[in-house]
Formats: structure tokens, C-alpha cells, sequence
């Protein structure tokens, strides 16, 4: 189906890692990151830093996905089944097959154990292989 990653059903999974599309509902998984890592959002042009920036981080994130803009996900660990933070296909441009992959963000417990890795080259193959981007 074209533009399947528009689904709510939409997900990428590998052995480590699951990414499924950010809903209102996760700002209650989300919002130990806001209150309690700070420093989290020092280098992040759109800063999620407090209950009401998350709050507006992602009505921003779900507005671009509902105008089919991004697709902003949920990174969840299948380690211990905890959301570790999130990442984003953005910019989308079907007609100029043009992509971009960022807005990552983990909390510190993930930092550096190689969840990036594994989240970074799920949204590559898919973007390269699924969507020819």
C-alpha cells in the first residue's frame, strides 16, 4: 500500500527495537523525560523540556504526521519493553524522493548502548528500500 507508513498500524521492529507512530496518548511515557532530564533538550532547535513543551513538541510532531509531513515515532527497548525516547522521518517529499531522518532524542539509560544504531538503520532500509527515497 502507498504511504503505508501513514497507518497507525505502521511499525518497524528488529531485534532490538521497536518504532511505532507517536500518539497523543504516549505523553504520559514521554513526560519523565521532559521533568526529569533537562538537559535533554540543551542542543534541540524545538525544546521538550517541560509538561507544556512536550505537550507542544508533540501537537507540532502529530500535526505533521496528520498532514502526512512525518512520521513521528516512538523508540521503544525491547530489552525491558520501556520507551527509551523518539525519532522522526520528516520533510517528506514523495515526488522529489527526498527524506530526512532526525528529531532523535533518548533518555540517558539508552544513551550509548547502541539503541541508535539499531533504530538508525531500520528507517534507512525502510526509507531506502521501501519508500525509494
Amino acid at each position: 500500500m502507498k504511504n503505508e507508513h501513514f497507518s497507525p498500524d505502521f511499525k518497524l521492529e528488529n531485534d532490538r527495537v521497536l518504532l511505532r507512530p507517536m500518539i497523543l496518548s504516549d505523553y504520559e511515557l514521554l513526560l519523565p523525560y521532559a521533568e526529569q532530564e533537562p538537559e535533554l533538550w540543551r542542543y534541540s532547535l524545538v525544546s521538550a523540556g517541560s509538561p507544556t513543551l512536550l505537550r507542544s513538541y508533540m501537537e507540532l510532531a502529530l500535526n505533521d504526521y496528520a498532514n502526512q509531513l512525518a512520521v513521528p515515532f516512538v523508540v521503544v527497548d525491547k530489552r525491558g519493553n520501556k520507551v527509551a525516547g523518539s525519532t522522526r522521518f520528516y520533510s517528506i517529499n514523495d515526488s522529489q524522493k527526498n527524506i530526512t531522518i532526525g528529531c532523535t532524542w533518548y533518555g540517558k539509560a539508552y544513551q550509548g548502548t547502541g539503541l541508535n544504531k539499531k533504530c538508525k538503520a531500520l528507517l534507512l532500509d525502510y526509507a531506502f528500500e521501501q519508500m525509494g527515497m
